[in-house]
């Protein structure tokens, strides 16, 4: 079996990951926010998430420029350009679970309040399975085209390296970020 033929199978299925994700946020949002008042919070509360989240991730962008900056100089542009990458891709990956959390939140209230736990349940494990299905799939798909295209290089561990630290870079900064924000 080639190395195409195994980067095909592995894009497939981040590819269908990722097509899941569709679905899961298409199923949330079948369900209807029926209360006027409830809609009205959730709205809020989502712009407001997303306004906070947007302006952490221009902070976060910041530093890590810093952080490209001093990898291209220090080791080499390929592993700057690949620590970037995982970068985007946390960061992507972070508004996508924001965006079906806001949407699934609501949701979750509304089920629970008109149909009961379990249905309740299921609009917030959707929720949660939105995130889920994006951090694996986005993630095959960057892992396995790195692999695809410089596994035959002497640098291979550098650049897988600088790719993880990328995405867990964003990861750990997102999650403080609101502690550090909030002066705490």
């Amino acid at each position: 079996m080639s190395l195409l033929h195994i980067y095909g199978f592995v894009a497939g299925m981040g590819l269908f990951g990722l097509l899941t994700v569709f679905a899961l946020l298409r199923k949330i949002n079948r369900y209807q926010v029926t209360h006027a008042k409830a809609a009205h919070i959730a709205e809020a509360i989502r712009t407001g998430a997303m306004t906070f989240l947007f302006e952490e991730y221009r902070i976060i962008l910041i530093v890590d420029l810093l952080a490209v900056v001093l990898l291209a100089a220090f080791s080499s542009f390929l592993s700057a350009a690949c620590f970037f990458v995982g970068s985007l891709l946390s960061l992507l990956t972070g508004a996508i679970g924001m965006h079906a959390a806001t949407r699934a939140n609501v949701r979750t209230t509304m089920a629970a309040r008109e149909e009961g736990e379990r249905s309740a349940f299921m609009v917030a494990f959707l929720g949660g399975g939105v995130m889920g299905f994006a951090v694996a799939s986005i993630g095959l798909l960057g892992f396995g085209t790195l692999l695809f295209f410089y596994m035959d290089s002497a640098s291979i561990t550098n650049l897988i390296t600088s790719f993880g630290l990328g995405a867990s870079f964003v990861a750990f900064f997102a999650r403080v970020g609101g502690w550090c924000r909030s002066g705490r």
